[in-house]
């Protein structure tokens, strides 16, 4: 199941990677959760700010560093419904065009 709503919001191998270890970390700066993944820490950077893009995670300054953290497994039930209806909203703009 989890993997079928990773799925729906485009997450893939890095990312989910990403995600399951910064939940069981909790608020971090981008080079601890490079070093629990094992990936290098721009990498880990870049993955994260898309990861905030797209509200998986959220960013907060903290000084002069930046600690991500995910947002809690119930919230993604929300984003899934984002997309939900911008599907059914492109389906809708398909149809009317096709109607012309």
């Amino acid at each position: 199941m989890l993997s079928e709503i990773f799925q729906i919001l485009g997450l893939r191998g890095k990312d989910i990677r990403i995600y399951l270890s910064s939940l069981r970390l909790g608020p971090q700066p981008a080079s601890v959760i490079a070093r629990k993944t094992g990936l290098k820490r721009v990498d880990t950077y870049n993955h994260l700010i898309k990861l905030c893009g797209i509200g998986v995670f959220r960013i907060q300054k903290r000084g002069k560093v930046a600690f991500f953290s995910t947002c809690a497994p119930e919230q993604l039930s929300d984003l899934i419904k984002i997309k939900k209806s911008l599907i059914v909203e492109a389906e809708r703009g398909l149809e009317r065009i096709s109607n012309i």
